[in-house]
């Protein structure tokens, strides 16, 4: 719990999990994985978060879950058979969800 917390991510392999959950204002989760069958999971409650989740690989799978005012959110994926889930509840909120299949 805070105000300008960073939280910064990277994990190369396969069936990695990353789960980063942070609660308070202007905090920010940058999280990259690589490999195959990977997870990642980004639980934010506050106002002005960022998150972003980037993947490259087989069968990913990403959630993003926040409650709150002001949030950007963006979750990348790379690769064949990729999942993922964008939640966000609040006002201001904005959202990317981008994935490129067939690499």
């Amino acid at each position: 719990m805070g105000i300008g917390q960073r939280a910064s991510t990277a994990q190369r392999g396969s069936f990695q999990r990353a789960t980063l959950l942070q609660e308070g204002s202007a905090n920010t989760v940058d999280l990259l994985q690589s490999g195959s069958g990977n997870q990642a999971s980004v639980g934010q409650d506050g106002q002005d978060n960022q998150a972003s989740i980037v993947q490259d690989g087989m069968e990913q799978r990403a959630d993003i879950d926040r409650r709150g005012s002001l949030n950007t959110a963006r979750i990348e994926q790379y690769g064949r058979e990729g999942s993922a889930r964008l939640r966000q509840s609040g006002n201001g909120k904005n959202a990317t969800l981008i994935q490129h299949q067939g690499r």
